[in-house]
């Protein structure tokens, strides 16, 4: 998905900011965003509000095992807004969903360390690792919402 990103030329003539890691250092290892996609067919923003996790030095939403509108979104548009609860944060984002099965054994390891409530929801870590939406988020550079 990282490479379907706005960032390059836009039909205007201008840019759009190329995608970069969050700076992560300073963020509690998990809290509550609210994150806003695209709507894969309505066009319109669609807001939840949802954990995120810091995993590796990359700030990951994740969510139980399942289809997910908001991950379909993110399938058809990666683009998105990231609002943290703590600390007060909006950035524009870019998402890549997590698929390589090691990488997504590692972060269902550190969503169950640092959110148990996950790992008590009745799904195995292997139902976890074959079928949890799980995406990295980047900021746009110089994308900060106001």
């Amino acid at each position: 998905m990282g490479s379907r990103s706005r960032a390059g030329p836009t039909s205007d003539g201008g840019v759009h900011p190329a995608p970069s890691p969050l700076d992560v250092a300073a963020l509690p290892p998990t809290g509550v965003c609210d994150l806003t996609t695209t709507g894969r067919r309505s066009g319109r923003p669609r807001t939840l509000e949802i954990w995120y996790v810091v995993h590796e030095g990359r700030l990951h939403v994740v969510g139980t095992p399942g289809p997910r509108h908001w991950l379909a979104n993110l399938a058809a548009d990666p683009n998105a807004r990231l609002r943290l609860h703590e600390p007060d944060l909006d950035l524009q984002v870019v998402a890549s969903i997590v698929r390589h099965p090691t990488e997504r054994a590692r972060l269902t390891d550190t969503a169950w360390r640092v959110r148990p409530w996950y790992a008590a929801q009745g799904s195995t870590r292997a139902d976890w690792v074959d079928g949890a939406p799980m995406v990295s988020l980047d900021a746009l550079s110089g994308a900060a919402v106001s």
